[in-house]
């Protein structure tokens, strides 16, 4: 019989949190699909065509519930502590369950307005950034201009579930400290996304 420590995270930004929600590399997504009409355009974009562009990119990058609220995936953590936990010799233990998140979707608690509209409209939303416009073809990819949404003051609570049979408890501390170092979201490698967590045991 497996035993299971259930665990509740209460994760405070440390650095501002950039999202970008992977739907946009899908050539069939409403917000891809619009993008390129106006990308194809290339030089020919009109200056309101670019804003269009940026409007689409952040819109597009966030991650939504059914009831229209910014939130982020559960499995995005568990992904964070995969990409900590070989540090510690413990990346097996994570390939073979020893954590799990079992919310989908994680509310993001953030100091901007509720409307998704008023958000846009404020600057201090958008993170405007250059990316590699091609990422199959590594550096040769071209780099363009992209809109990210970014929240500056941001905190999340979430459950996880520790399989004390695979990863031990300490353990577990080690990598979700590790995880708020390294970062979640987009642009870590910036130094965004960073966060510290109270763990609690239930």
């Amino acid at each position: 019989m497996r035993t299971e420590t259930k665990a509740r995270l209460d994760l405070t930004g440390l650095t501002p949190l950039v999202l970008n929600n992977a739907q946009l590399a899908d050539p069939t997504n409403y917000y891809a699909i619009e993008i390129k009409h106006i990308t194809d355009k290339g030089v020919r974009m009109t200056p309101e065509e670019r804003e269009q562009k940026e409007a689409l990119q952040w819109a597009g990058s966030l991650y939504l519930d059914d009831a229209d609220h910014i939130v982020f995936p559960g499995r995005n953590f568990i992904r964070a502590f995969r990409d900590v936990a070989p540090a510690f010799k413990l990346g097996a233990n994570i390939d073979r369950g020893g954590v799990m998140i079992p919310e989908p979707e994680i509310p993001v608690i953030h100091n901007g307005p509720p409307d998704r509209k008023a958000l846009w409209e404020n600057p201090k939303y958008r993170f405007r950034t250059v990316v590699n416009g091609n990422p199959t073809r590594g550096p040769k990819g071209g780099k363009v201009t992209s809109m990210r949404p970014i929240f500056p003051d941001w905190s999340m609570s979430l459950t996880a579930v520790v399989f004390a049979d695979i990863l031990g408890w300490d353990d577990f501390l080690r990598i979700v400290d590790a995880a708020g170092a390294q970062g979640i979201g987009n642009a870590r490698k910036l130094g965004y996304g960073r966060f510290t967590a109270k763990v609690t045991q239930l």
